[in-house]
């Protein structure tokens, strides 16, 4: 029956994703508070963001874990967003505004 299939394809949708996920370190820089506040809530709202852990905060910078479903996707979301994105091995960086 539908519900049964629709049940099915929900699972395997998140099966699917789970096997993709890659757990990646990432240094946010910015100038103000209130720029680590828009970051921290952008990624804390983004579907392909399993888990989202705050490491180390300063002034400047923070260090976070997350869990990312697509990389790819979510550097162009964070760009198309106005946020500049570089890897470094296996750290992203994202500057918050381009006076970083």
């Amino acid at each position: 029956n539908f519900a049964e299939y629709y049940d099915d394809l929900w699972v395997n949708n998140n099966l699917e994703k789970m096997n993709f996920k890659s757990k990646t370190s990432v240094k946010v820089k910015f100038n103000k508070f209130s720029e680590w506040i828009n970051a921290k809530n952008f990624l804390l709202n983004n579907d392909k963001i399993e888990k989202f852990k705050i490491l180390k905060i300063s002034n400047k910078n923070a260090l976070i874990e997350i869990d990312i479903v697509a990389k790819d996707k979510l550097m162009e979301e964070l760009k198309q967003n106005n946020y500049m994105v570089y890897k470094e091995a296996d750290t992203l960086l994202i500057n918050t505004s381009k006076e970083n």
